[in-house]
C-alpha cells in the first residue's frame, strides 16, 4: 500500500470515529473528540484495517495523524 492511500485510509478512519474534520496536522490536542475513549477506537480499527499490532511500546504514541503514519508504515 502506498503512502498516500495509507494516509487517506487513516484520515478516513479517525474521521469516521471522531466524526469531525480531520487533516494531516490533526492531533489529539485540536480535535475536541480525540479522548481516551475514542483513542481506544482508533487504535483498534487500525489495527483491524492494516493488520498489524499495536505494541505497548507504540501504544502511547498514536496521538497526531503524523504519528500514526510514521507508525504505520
Amino acid at each position: 500500500m502506498n503512502n498516500s492511500k495509507k494516509q487517506k485510509d487513516i484520515i478516513k478512519i479517525v474521521k469516521n470515529i471522531l466524526n469531525e474534520k480531520i487533516n494531516l496536522n490533526s492531533n489529539q490536542a485540536n480535535c475536541k473528540n480525540w479522548d481516551s475513549m475514542s483513542y481506544f477506537s482508533i487504535l483498534s480499527s487500525l489495527e483491524k484495517e492494516f493488520k498489524i499490532k499495536i505494541s505497548q511500546k507504540n501504544f502511547n504514541k498514536f496521538d497526531s495523524i503524523k504519528n500514526i503514519l510514521k507508525i504505520v508504515k
